[in-house]
């Protein structure tokens, strides 16, 4: 596909991050010069990440320094939908493995543990994670995953995210969970986006690298799929039948 016809075809873009347009704190080819484009072409633009390691303007600023205009109002990471998730169930005390700009946005009390929190963690050790194993065993609570990706990529080699942590944890347990998925490809996480923005789903595009988080979520949103194959996804998962635009790079728009 051309440049111009995405520009013509559609006003709302939403670009996954790692993998697809970073790797690091670097731009991938063709990224920098993507992104301008559409912001010349008065183009409505989100960064949709399911990576909650730091709070939205971290994001934001690494964008700006690898040379991609963003705003904080721009960066979706599943932070804000398990707030309001954790105050719409009211829950007080949750057990969580997750970074600290999870943490200290969630409730905590001397009371019993009420769910199990997983989110993108650098420092979990294995005494939390036996803790979470005995805390869904004995009292069965509920399992609530920031995002079930099973690994973020990075320059050095991917790192293990939450669905890792989650496939241990069944393992361990001997057990399929059935966790509750706040970030990609819970359909509700775009919400905000088509309540605040006045563009016809038949007018947004999502590029992503992962087809069972980011083409999931652009099929669950009844949006156009552009998979990028910068990331996880490579050229021997395609299938004739996926209806997305297939790009190897962002070069070769």
């Amino acid at each position: 596909m051309k440049l111009q016809t995405l520009i013509d075809d559609y006003d709302l873009f939403l670009f996954d991050m790692d993998g697809t347009l970073m790797l690091g704190d670097q731009a991938l080819g063709g990224a920098v010069a993507l992104l301008k484009a559409l912001r010349d072409a008065n183009k409505t633009i989100y960064f949709v990440t399911n990576n909650t390691l730091y709070p939205t303007s971290r994001y934001s600023d690494k964008l700006n320094k690898a040379g991609i205009t963003a705003n904080d109002i721009e960066i979706l990471t599943p932070l804000a939908g398990l707030i309001h998730h954790v105050s719409k169930h009211d829950i007080k005390n949750p057990f969580v493995i997750a970074s600290d700009a999870v943490k200290k946005e969630l409730p905590s009390s001397d009371g019993a543990h009420d769910a199990v929190i997983l989110g993108l963690c650098q420092n979990w050790d294995y005494e939390q994670l036996q803790t979470a194993c005995n805390l869904i065993k004995t009292h069965d609570l509920p399992v609530i995953l920031c995002q079930p990706d099973p690994y973020c990529p990075a320059p050095f080699g991917n790192i293990p995210d939450s669905g890792a942590l989650m496939a241990l944890i069944e393992t361990t347990l001997v057990r399929t969970l059935d966790p509750i998925v706040i970030g990609k490809p819970n359909k509700a996480f775009l919400d905000p986006v088509f309540a605040n923005n006045n563009i016809e789903r038949s007018r947004a595009v999502l590029f992503g690298d992962r087809l069972h988080t980011d083409m999931a979520l652009a099929d669950a949103c009844d949006i156009k799929g552009a998979l990028v194959l910068t990331g996880q996804t490579k050229h021997t998962d395609v299938t004739t039948d996926m209806n997305y635009i297939v790009l190897d790079d962002l070069n070769s728009l």
